[in-house]
């Protein structure tokens, strides 16, 4: 399924995650890293995360499980309406690790040559 499924909410908020990671691909570091927890059960799976960051240049570095025990303090909020204020149930969610997708100009070769720093290794 593709994000014109989606509600004109979850849209908005689909596009404020796709703002968020187009800006910090300029704001990174050569080798840093933006994270995004995001609900990966139905419907919020349909937002195709990954895809969101491959459009604005960047790439999956990893994604683990978001435990909120795991944040003291830690408190979500909805975010829209009435009840934008109040706690939801977390659910099954993941962290996204993406970096940026460098392009590199080779002599060898006439086009862009894409190439992926992961921070691992040399």
């Amino acid at each position: 399924m593709t994000a014109c499924k989606l509600s004109k909410q979850a849209r908005l908020h689909r596009n404020l995650v796709k703002g968020f990671l187009r800006n910090a691909r300029y704001m990174l570091a050569e080798n840093g890293e933006a994270h995004v927890t995001h609900k990966t059960a139905h419907p919020f799976d349909r937002w195709e995360i990954e895809k969101l960051a491959e459009d604005v240049g960047m790439y999956l570095i990893e994604k683990s499980p978001f435990f909120s025990w795991d944040y003291l303090g830690y408190s979500n909020k909805r975010g829209d309406g009435v009840s934008a204020d109040d706690s939801f149930p977390v659910g099954a969610c993941s962290t996204f690790k993406f970096g940026r997708i460098y392009l590199r100009r080779t002599r060898a070769m006439v086009f862009d040559t894409l190439v992926l720093f992961s921070g691992f290794g040399g």
